[in-house]
């Protein structure tokens, strides 16, 4: 069984169309791809190697369409999975983290008893822990 090469830059610009995806491969353009592909090993393929194959493919005239997906995938060179951006971070904070004072702000805020004074304290009770903050504190309606 062949395993699939995924996750390089090389292996992603495999699959960047940049000639047409609809047309068809001719009997010549398909032997060349696999006479291309029998050339290297997909388990044990070095960077170097990919950029190689693909060098050859483009000199061969072969375009990136979804016949040539599909040869490349039967030979083992699987599309890499699009990054979907890192995993959101946990939040590691818990109820007993959070400091009294902020409970009581918290609690004001969603009754809808915050005055001025207490967005006041509130601020000197921050900047006097020490610790930094950043993003908006309190959401209003003008």
């Amino acid at each position: 069984m062949v395993s699939s090469v995924s996750g390089s830059s090389s292996a992603q610009a495999l699959y960047q169309a940049q000639s047409s995806t609809s047309s068809k491969l001719t009997d010549d353009q398909k032997t060349a791809l696999e006479d291309i592909l029998a050339n290297y090993d997909v388990e044990s393929m070095t960077e170097e190697e990919k950029k190689s194959m693909m060098d050859e493919m483009k000199s061969a005239g072969i375009p990136m369409t979804s016949e040539t997906k599909e040869l490349l995938d039967a030979a083992g060179f699987t599309p890499p999975e699009k990054p979907q951006g890192p995993p959101p971070e946990e939040s590691t904070s818990t109820e007993e983290e959070i400091p009294e004072y902020l409970k009581d702000f918290i609690e004001k805020q969603q009754a809808g008893e915050v005055t001025q004074e207490d967005i006041d304290a509130l601020v000197e009770k921050l900047q006097a822990s020490g610790e930094t903050v950043s993003g908006a504190l309190v959401d209003t309606k003008a």
